[in-house]
């Protein structure tokens, strides 16, 4: 058995066009998307803001005061004249300018979420103002009371996601690609399979008319894909996590590999099933099969985000079969959303739908009769 496993890894691995498409052109592809995506969340995520002080006015200590009370990590205030501040306005040194005359107002230069922020700070400080006027006018003895409420007033709102990380959306990419190198796999167990079958193939002919039992062809085909197809997942994990530095596995390593265990044993099966499929060339098998992949793929958000949610929200009953949805799932329950209820789910569910491809490939195999070989 030993050997009948050792000669199908020998030829599949000299298959140059298999181990194309399911080892470099997945590396190839997350390359691309390295340099198309990389940088492009930190770029867009939100910064301390810095904003010029021009004092000029009565306003100008209570506003002061106002502006100090933020954190400095978030708002960092400069005291400038006014041609300092003008001019670091237009080089961008500052996001923009209060002036603070008789009446404050803002200064900017272009509009974007920095300068959206720093006019609602600004209309936030004029609501309190003016409210405070209006107690004071109508009802002074509450003045005191109010201006300490709003003094201590503390948004009770704090945006985060599940497991304290932040979502990262160019990440989908990176796991539907995960997903698709698994689906991949499936390209080589559906080559080992017509490799044994004596209506496909010469050499599958003579192994029929040898004797070797059948069962033992069955099951090297499986983990000749199988054994192939995880170790190219790990060479992309590790290249995903050490060369490009796009996701982090630390801490998660195991439940990462045990997705790309239960994964391609789903592909493989896939690339069974499809192996045994009638009396078709490895041609055609091998085109039914890149066509399967790729479409299941693109329902788990390869070439666009959002379409595997599409999916969730019409027909999620497929993406419960779905086994590039499904590891993609678990990638997020567990770099994201740690989980672990999904985790399982997800697990489960590639592992029945890989026990129901195997079976049904392993029953079409058990059929085959070739006594007019």
């Amino acid at each position: 058995m030993l050997r009948i496993l050792k000669t199908h890894l020998t030829v599949s691995i000299r298959e140059k066009t298999a181990m194309f498409w399911t080892l470099a052109f997945p590396l190839l592809l997350v390359t691309m998307y390295h340099f198309a995506f990389g940088g492009i969340y930190e770029s867009d995520r939100m910064h301390g803001l810095k904003a010029a002080v021009v004092q000029d006015g009565e306003q100008q200590e209570a506003f002061a005061g106002y502006l100090d009370s933020f954190d400095e990590e978030n708002l960092k205030v400069l005291y400038l004249q006014e041609e300092e501040a003008k001019e670091a306005l237009k080089d961008g040194s500052v996001d923009g300018i209060f002036f603070c005359a008789d009446e404050i107002s803002l200064t900017v230069e272009e509009t974007g979420i920095s300068q959206s922020i720093l006019q609602q700070i600004l209309d936030s400080y004029l609501k309190s103002q003016y409210m405070a006027g209006g107690i004071a006018a109508h009802h002074p003895e509450n003045l005191e009371k109010a201006m300490e409420t709003m003094a201590g007033y503390e948004s009770g709102v704090r945006q985060v996601t599940m497991g304290m990380k932040d979502l990262d959306q160019t990440q989908s990419y990176f796991y539907a690609a995960i997903a698709m190198t698994c689906m991949f796999g499936s390209f080589l167990s559906m080559y080992a399979t017509v490799g044994v079958q004596a209506n496909t193939s010469p050499l599958g002919a003579r192994m029929a008319s040898g004797c070797m039992k059948r069962w033992k062809g069955i099951l090297a085909s499986l983990l000749t894909g199988w054994i192939l197809a995880f170790g190219e997942i790990l060479i992309l994990l590790f290249y995903i996590q050490m060369v490009l530095k796009d996701l982090d596995f630390r801490g998660a390593w195991g439940k990462i590999l045990l997705i790309g265990v239960v994964g391609t044993f789903a592909a493989s099966s896939l690339g069974m099933a499809t192996g045994t499929i009638g009396k078709f060339s490895e041609n055609t098998k091998n085109g039914i099969l890149v066509c399967t992949s790729l479409v299941l793929s693109f329902l788990a958000d390869l070439m666009n985000t959002g379409v595997k949610y599409f999916v969730e929200q019409r027909l999620p009953f497929f993406n419960r079969i779905n086994p590039a949805a499904l590891i993609s799932d678990a990638l997020y329950s567990v770099l994201i959303y740690e989980d672990g209820e999904r985790y399982l789910r997800c697990l489960l569910c590639l592992a029945g739908v890989g026990a129901v491809l195997l079976c049904a490939a392993v029953l079409s195999m058990r059929r085959m009769r070739y006594d007019s070989i």
